[in-house]
């Protein structure tokens, strides 16, 4: 097997990136062609051996930081310093782009990209949890007297730090498709969301008063188009525990990884 080739992706590497997907051992619906084109495409790239597409990692440049979004291997390609090669090619990537940090999620079980990433100089923050629930389930959570509008982007960066949000995490995770809501306590900021109805799910989703994910919820219902939902509950042990109680089940836990970005000439 020849060398590691890394490069930035196109809309024309759909086609590769399709089979890759499902190896992140999730059970989300594969990115269409306009979705990787629009969305995928400006952050990621590529890996080949002899001119065999065998990986790739998307991510996204925040305000201050990066966020590794995916990174995916084929299973003929591991160990073979596919995923180191990508995950520099990215800290590259973002250290052009001016950060000096990245972050990134990662199953607590999966031993190999644990000590890769611990090994970049990473290390844990928090763990996470991933729910998916029928809608009833947000008549079950209890109601607040918050006031829920959409979310200006003038006002995200009051909502990221009151959240403890990566700053410019909201703004990146924007599309014309999601809906983006805030949530307000008298004049204070208490949470956010912002919601994919196609997907359908909400990532970034935080609430600093546990009482305004169930008026979050029960807005952001308005938009469904899936008798279903799923939401990243990040460091929130409260949240999901509600969530649980009301009949949300767990799709996957998450470990948050985070650290400085590797020297640039890291091999």
């Amino acid at each position: 097997m020849g060398s590691v080739t890394i490069r930035p992706a196109t809309d024309d590497d759909h086609a590769a990136f399709v089979p890759l997907f499902p190896l992140l051992g999730v059970d989300d619906p594969t990115p269409t062609r306009e979705r990787w084109a629009a969305e995928m495409v400006p952050g990621s790239y590529m890996a080949e051996i002899d001119g065999v597409v065998v990986g790739y990692v998307f991510g996204q440049v925040l305000a201050g930081e990066g966020y590794v979004r995916n990174v995916v291997v084929a299973t003929e390609a591991q160990g073979k310093g596919v995923g180191r090669a990508l995950m520099l090619r990215f800290a590259e990537h973002v250290r052009a782009a001016g950060p000096k940090r990245w972050r990134l999620n990662v199953k607590p079980g999966n031993v190999p990209a644990v000590s890769l990433y611990t090994s970049l100089g990473m290390t844990r923050l928090h763990g996470s949890v991933a729910l998916r629930f029928d809608w009833t389930v947000v008549d079950a959570l209890p109601d607040a007297d918050v006031r829920i509008e959409a979310l200006d982007p003038a006002d995200d960066a009051v909502f990221e730090a009151a959240t403890g949000a990566a700053p410019g995490f909201i703004g990146a995770s924007r599309r014309d498709r999601r809906v983006t809501l805030g949530a307000w306590r008298a004049a204070e900021p208490v949470g956010f969301a912002v919601f994919d109805p196609e997907f359908p799910g909400a990532f970034p989703f935080r609430v600093t008063f546990p009482d305004a994910a169930g008026p979050l919820w029960r807005a952001l219902r308005r938009h469904a188009r899936h008798p279903y939902s799923q939401v990243v509950l990040e460091d929130d042990s409260v949240t999901a525990g509600r969530f649980l109680a009301a009949g949300a089940q767990v799709r996957m836990l998450i470990d948050h990884y985070a650290g400085p970005l590797p020297p640039g000439d890291a091999t």
